[in-house]
């Protein structure tokens, strides 16, 4: 902190440790969260052959044009066309509407790993491959791996934008009222408030009986029963938090929480554990896994389930402006 009249810096305190002036907290600036550009589409994708025959340029070297000779199979009553490059031996067979890679070169061996032993495929995509592009079958692989990346980055930046307070989370009428300064980031309904608890087993007598003598037996054994600690359900409500509040409304149990009292959170798929100052046993929240938020980034747009993390990159964000 910097002293308004005088200039003096201090890590901390409300009055000037040189001339007594008060202090003034400078202004924490949120940091700032880009939108991710749309992925655009490899080289590979985007190859235009020419308009010509597909036989013009050997898929397999792209040094020559294949040559073809007709040929009959089964008897002659079929009727194909085989064509073999003269620079690197590439046959192929053209049959109807699709063509099949008959032989690969030992030069270019390192292929079959992409095409495989005799490849059928339909001949523009043989002349997109002659021309550096690729088959219809990689072609759907690419965009399927782009589009996974652009969720995987979509869904990173939405996280930072709903721990920022940038995109809030509300999915019901606020139940609290905001105080001056306050800004409402989340409001979730029906989450479950649990907490461990001792909880009584139903016990039973257990033993084998003895005759003694006609009509009289003897029983031996013992009594069993106990406790144990389980997870109970202590009420049902809506899950708000603020940048400065974390609060549980529900109709048994009510918490209001500054964030600077809670002292830590364990996430999880569907909830979170919170420990908080003056608070001995944790509180346990679950039902977030049951919410989805949909949300849109341009023309992109995506279902999120929320999870524990998702609450808790929240406190720890709003808990870092404060």
């Amino acid at each position: 902190m910097k002293c308004p009249k005088c200039g003096n810096i201090q890590a901390e305190g409300r009055f000037c440790s040189h001339c007594g002036t008060p202090m003034k907290e400078e202004e924490k600036q949120a940091a700032k969260v880009e939108t991710p550009p749309q992925l655009e589409p490899s080289q590979e994708e985007l190859v235009k052959p020419p308009q010509e025959p597909w036989y013009s340029k050997c898929p397999i070297c792209t040094q020559s044009a294949l040559q073809g000779t007709s040929a009959k199979k089964l008897f002659g009553l079929k009727q194909v066309t085989v064509f073999q490059c003269p620079n690197c031996s590439s046959r192929f067979e053209e049959s109807k509407d699709m063509v099949t890679l008959l032989q690969l070169s030992s030069l270019h061996s390192s292929l079959e790993a992409r095409f495989g032993k005799k490849c059928c495929l339909r001949p523009d995509e043989w002349h997109r491959i002659a021309y550096g592009g690729l088959s219809d079958a990689e072609l759907e692989k690419c965009r399927a791996e782009r589009a996974e990346l652009q969720r995987k980055v979509d869904l990173e930046y939405i996280q930072k934008k709903i721990s920022c307070g940038d995109m809030p989370l509300v999915y019901a009428e606020s139940p609290i009222m905001l105080k001056k300064g306050e800004k409402l980031i989340v409001n979730l309904p029906n989450i479950e408030l649990n907490e461990e608890r001792s909880v009584k087993i139903k016990g039973g007598y257990t033993g084998v009986s003895f005759r003694v003598i006609k009509g009289v037996y003897l029983r031996t054994g013992r009594f069993g029963g106990g406790t144990e600690r389980r997870l109970v359900t202590l009420d049902v409500g809506n899950l708000v938090i603020t940048n400065q509040r974390f609060v549980f409304s529900g109709p048994k149990r009510s918490i209001n929480v500054k964030l600077d009292r809670i002292i830590g959170i364990d996430a999880y798929a569907d909830g979170f554990v919170l420990n908080r100052s003056n608070k001995q046993k944790a509180e346990v929240f679950v039902g977030l896994d049951k919410i989805t938020a949909n949300v849109q980034i341009d023309n992109r747009s995506y279902q999120m389930p929320l999870s524990g993390e998702t609450i808790k990159s929240i406190i720890e964000y709003q808990f870092q402006q404060m």
